[in-house]
């Protein structure tokens, strides 16, 4: 992904993506690995331009595809998300819970697969 941002298209469609969702500015800027809240409120304001791995890792967590995010006019939403794609979402969940990841098996990532999409449903749910 080489491609550059386009600023004023990636800010619209990252607002849009916070407003929509139940997930609060901090723990956004937590799970990007942010340090202060503020600089999420700046890339909403197309006042800075986000790192490529920034602009990944939100399309991961609102499951859209990473170019539309970047202001490109391409599906927003990704067709399925891939096996590998999945193990990256459980490693990421189990290093951003402090988990201990050496010695994890296929089963250990699959069951913490199935709990990130039982958490991501159940969430759905609630939005109904």
């Amino acid at each position: 992904m080489n491609e550059e941002i386009i600023l004023k298209k990636f800010a619209k469609r990252f607002s849009e993506l916070i407003k929509n969702s139940s997930i609060d500015i901090s723990k956004l800027a937590e799970m990007l690995g942010i340090k202060s809240k503020s600089t999420i409120y700046r890339y909403m304001n197309g006042e800075m331009t986000p790192k490529i791995p920034v602009v990944k890792y939100a399309s991961e967590i609102f499951n859209v595809n990473p170019l539309w995010l970047m202001g490109y006019d391409v599906p927003m939403k990704l067709e399925q998300p891939s096996a590998s794609s999945n193990s990256l979402n459980a490693t990421r969940f189990a290093s951003y819970k402090g988990l201990d990841l050496e010695g994890l098996d296929e089963n250990d990532i699959e069951e913490l697969n199935q709990f990130v999409e039982f958490i991501k449903n159940k969430k759905k749910k609630s939005k109904q």
